[in-house]
């Protein structure tokens, strides 16, 4: 089974990039009332390096410790570090959604790319529900 998504990620990653089919190119057309959608619309905001998008998805006790300038300027130190050292990656599809009570669990599945090597990597976050919606209880890492 895992073999079958693995395939399917990579036939439709090839589809995106050979231009046969469009992956969103805005996050105002997601629907972000699910952990899915706030996590796509996040993915998809981080991979334009658009950190003021992505910010309102974290909760409110990481904004309490994280203001926008500093989360705007570790986010883009980061990316910057990242691409120093010639590693890019690009997400591709979410695996899994569990969602509990005002909790959810989404593994999400990306392609990590250096200079020699390309790897498919999964990471699992967690969110919670706020009054203003699903937001993420830890800044997601740096891929």
């Amino acid at each position: 089974m895992k073999k079958s998504i693995i395939i399917l990620c990579i036939i439709i990653l090839s589809l995106i990039s050979s231009g046969c089919i469009e992956a969103p190119d805005s996050t105002k057309n997601i629907d972000t009332s699910s952990p899915h959608g706030v996590m796509v619309a996040y993915t998809l905001a981080h991979e334009k390096k658009d950190y003021d998008t992505m910010y309102p998805f974290l909760s409110t006790e990481i904004k309490k410790s994280t203001p926008l300038e500093i989360f705007r300027k570790n986010s883009k130190n980061d990316d910057e570090e990242l691409s120093r050292q010639g590693v890019s990656y690009s997400y591709s599809s979410i695996l899994n959604e569990n969602i509990n009570g005002d909790q959810a669990k989404v593994e999400i599945y990306y392609e990590l790319v250096t200079s020699d090597s390309s790897l498919l990597k999964t990471e699992k976050m967690t969110l919670i529900i706020e009054e203003s919606g699903w937001k993420f209880t830890e800044i997601p890492s740096k891929i």
